[in-house]
Parts: structure tokens; C-alpha cells; sequence
């Protein structure tokens, strides 16, 4: 739960609500520091980020797939597993949030007049309420990871697709200059089959002891 809280409370402290009353959450934060409810070094860079004195932290260079890399090594099976995987998870959030809804969530006035009993229950009761966030909140936590995961499958697919796109463009081109080639050539073929006399074609049939034919058209035939 201080995991996730954690990363909640980082992106908070950025709001401008939250700086506008910076003096009450500087004080909260400092509370939870003497609690040891936090590292002391994740408490001061909360309070640094709030008044604005957070150190821009050089950022690692990740390297990245190249396209090459991508293309050689595409499995379309990887996207279709991502694609159920955040299905799943899609599923079961939906299904815990109902269950939150349904909740029973302590409030205010449960803690009126508490005996040792009903302290008890009370505790019971938190917990079980805790136990139902915190399983609610490690959901959303998947569901984006699993979604970050997603899109860089996506964008190894888009890679993955458009090079082949490319390289069947390529080969359709070559293969319509080579009909034209073709269809050049069967020109050129039958024109000169137009040239050709009845009688060359008579003589040249005759030598070959062939019945000459009636037409250029049937020497082709």
C-alpha cells in the first residue's frame, strides 16, 4: 500500500491545488517523516517538488530495439497476448470495482462512542476495506504497465507492417516493369510477324516439305 501511495503522493504534489496549500502538506509530510512512514530521501524530494527545488536528475539513456532488430525478430503472437492479457486484467478491475462500490467503508461516525468490542469490529472492518483498496489499486497499477507494454508493442508492429508494406510495393514495381517489358517485347515479336510476306513464308514452309499457310496469322499458329 506505501508503494502505491508513494507513487500517488509523487504525482500530486505536482498539482497546483496541492502547491497552493503547501505549508499544510509540508506539514503532513514532515509528520509521516518523524513516523518513519516514508525513507527519509522520498520525503524531501517530496517537500524539494513542492516548493519547486527538485533537481532535474539526468536521465539514463535506454537503448532501444532498432528497426532491423524489430522486423527480424516480429512475432504478431507477442501483440495478440498483450491484447489478452490487458483484457484479463480489464476484466477483473471492473469486477473489483464493483466490489468496492459495494463496500463497507468506514466513516466518521463509526468511530463514535467506540467500546472494546466495537473497536475490535472497527479494526476488522478497516482492514477488510483496506485489503479491498489495495487489491483495487494493485489492479490499476497492472492495467497501465500492461497498457505501456501495449503500445510498445504497437509500435513494433506499425515498424514491423510498414517495412513489409515497402517491400511489397517494391516487388509490385518491378514486377509491372517487367510486364511492360513483356508486353514490349510481344509487340515488337508481333510486328515483325506483320512484315513477313505470304511468299517468304510460302518459301520457308516449302523447304521445310510444311503445307504453307494460308496467312501470316496461321505461320504463328
Amino acid at each position: 500500500y506505501r508503494v502505491a501511495f508513494a507513487k500517488a503522493l509523487e504525482n500530486a504534489v505536482g498539482l497546483p491545488n496541492v502547491k497552493e496549500i503547501s505549508y499544510e502538506v509540508c506539514r503532513i509530510i514532515n509528520i509521516w517523516r518523524n513516523r518513519d512512514l516514508f525513507e527519509e530521501g522520498f520525503c524531501q524530494r517530496l517537500i524539494d517538488k513542492l516548493q519547486g527545488k527538485e533537481k532535474e536528475t539526468e536521465v539514463p539513456a535506454v537503448t532501444e530495439e532498432s528497426e532491423l532488430d524489430v522486423i527480424a525478430n516480429y512475432k504478431k503472437e507477442n501483440l495478440i497476448d498483450k491484447v489478452i492479457k490487458l483484457k484479463h486484467i480489464n476484466d477483473e478491475m471492473n469486477e473489483k470495482e464493483e466490489i468496492l462500490k459495494c463496500a463497507d467503508e468506514p466513516s466518521k461516525s463509526d468511530f463514535v462512542h467506540l467500546g472494546s468490542q466495537e473497536g475490535q469490529n472497527m479494526l476488522q472492518k478497516i482492514t477488510r476495506y483496506c485489503n479491498t483498496v489495495k487489491g483495487f489499486i494493485k489492479l490499476v497499477n497492472d492495467e497501465i504497465e500492461m497498457r505501456e507494454k501495449l503500445l510498445k508493442e504497437l509500435n513494433r508492429t506499425n515498424i514491423f507492417y510498414t517495412s513489409q508494406y515497402e517491400d511489397v510495393k517494391k516487388v509490385a514495381h518491378a514486377y509491372k516493369i517487367y510486364g511492360k517489358k513483356i508486353k514490349k517485347v510481344a509487340k515488337q515479336l508481333s510486328d515483325k510477324r506483320e512484315t513477313l510476306s505470304p511468299a517468304i513464308a510460302t518459301t520457308y514452309f516449302s523447304d521445310n516439305d510444311i503445307s504453307a499457310p494460308k496467312s501470316p496469322d496461321d505461320a504463328f499458329s
